[in-house]
C-alpha cells in the first residue's frame, strides 16, 4: 500500500515531531539531513534534531560525498529528480525531491 506525501506528513505531525525534517514545496518535498561522510557504508540512520542522519561511505572531498548522498536518496525513492539546494560544503544539507507523489511503506520506514 502507498501513501500520498501530504497524508504521511499529517501522520508524522500527529504522532511526533518526526516531520521536522520534511517540508512541502511547490516542486515536491524538501528533506533536511545531516551527512556523516567516510562511514563504513551508506545508510539512513535515524533522527538527529530536526534532521535525518545519513552515513555516507564516500569521503568529503571533491563532491564525492554529495554525489553518493544523491545516489542513495535516488535509489531509496526511485527517482532522479533530486537536487542538493543547501549545504554543498556543510554536513547539514537540504535536498529537494521533485515529482514524488506517493511514498511506499518501505520508503517511509527509511525516514520515519
Amino acid at each position: 500500500s502507498s501513501t500520498h506525501p501530504e497524508n504521511y506528513l499529517r501522520y508524522l505531525a500527529s504522532t511526533s515531531k518526526s516531520a521536522d525534517f520534511v517540508r512541502r514545496c511547490a516542486e515536491g518535498i524538501e528533506l533536511r539531513v545531516k551527512v556523516v561522510p567516510g562511514a563504513s557504508r551508506s545508510e539512513i540512520v535515524g533522527k538527529l534534531g530536526d534532521r535525518r542522519k545519513i552515513r555516507i561511505a564516500a569521503p568529503p572531498e571533491h563532491g564525492k560525498a554529495n554525489r553518493a548522498l544523491l545516489l542513495l536518496i535516488s535509489d531509496w525513492l526511485d527517482t532522479k529528480n533530486i537536487a542538493l539546494i543547501a549545504g554543498h560544503s556543510s554536513a547539514e544539507k537540504t535536498l529537494r525531491i521533485g515529482g514524488v507523489y506517493e511514498l511506499s511503506n518501505a520508503q517511509l520506514a527509511g525516514i520515519a
